[in-house]
């Protein structure tokens, strides 16, 4: 079913936990790309959550309802990398924002533990992009998650592991985590397998994986290295 129209671009849904509403980002307004909601069933009754003069995209909605996390991006380096924030949007009457993570530590990724009490995110700070985790909503220093390079985090849903893409989005990873009390420790990671998943400016988590942890969904790119046949009708 389609849930939104028109020309302009809509991109980054999060359904709200109890599946009823879905907060996306759009450059509808102004050419400046802000954070709307819609009812799951209703499409174009959309309304407005977050307006700023800063390109917001949607990120996660936490389980209990009460956040919405967001990158907010602020520039770019020389490099062309893009500079962003990781916010969250407490969806209470008249809140502010909260800085959860800021450039340059932050990257682009993240996502909401299922208890609430987490963050997983991808960043560039120790040189190659790795997964980090944060206390949620803070404060607290991250920890690195991942060992050899990690983007694109999603908890499982007993909340004991978290999946993740290794930076060339060439296979899924999966390391074990164990919340004990106000700490957190990391266990065994693991290759689950290859991939050739694909993405592009702007267009964080070209994967997912069902509540059981069981089915991944990912956006793949063609094969470089498959073989083309082609069948010629009446050569002769």
């Amino acid at each position: 079913s389609q849930l939104t129209f028109g020309s302009f671009s809509n991109s980054m849904p999060a359904w709200s936990p109890d599946g009823k509403m879905l907060a996306f980002s759009s450059n509808r307004q102004n050419g400046v790309v802000d954070i709307f909601k819609m009812p799951s069933g209703s499409p174009q009754s959309e309304e407005v959550l977050l307006q700023s003069p800063l390109d917001k995209f949607v990120l996660d909605w936490s389980p209990d309802g009460q956040y919405l996390l967001y990158s907010q991006v602020e520039g770019r380096t020389a490099a062309g990398l893009v500079q962003a924030s990781m916010m969250a949007l407490p969806l209470r009457a008249e809140s502010k924002p909260l800085v959860l993570v800021t450039s340059p530590f932050f990257d682009n990724s993240g996502r909401v533990s299922p208890d609430g009490h987490w963050v997983a995110f991808s960043s560039r700070i120790a040189g190659t992009q790795q997964i980090f985790v944060i206390p949620f909503p803070g404060p607290g220093n991250p920890k690195q998650l991942s060992s050899f390079s990690g983007i694109d985090p999603i908890w499982r849903k007993d909340g004991k592991a978290v999946f993740y893409l290794n930076s060339d989005f060439s296979s899924v990873w999966e390391t074990e985590v164990e919340e004990k009390g106000n700490d957190f420790e990391i266990g065994k990671t693991s290759l689950l397998f290859k991939t050739v998943a694909q993405t592009g400016p702007y267009q964080f988590y070209p994967f997912d994986v069902s509540g059981d942890g069981q089915r991944f969904i990912i956006n793949a790119r063609p094969d470089q290295n498959s073989q083309e046949i082609t069948v010629i009708a009446n050569w002769l």
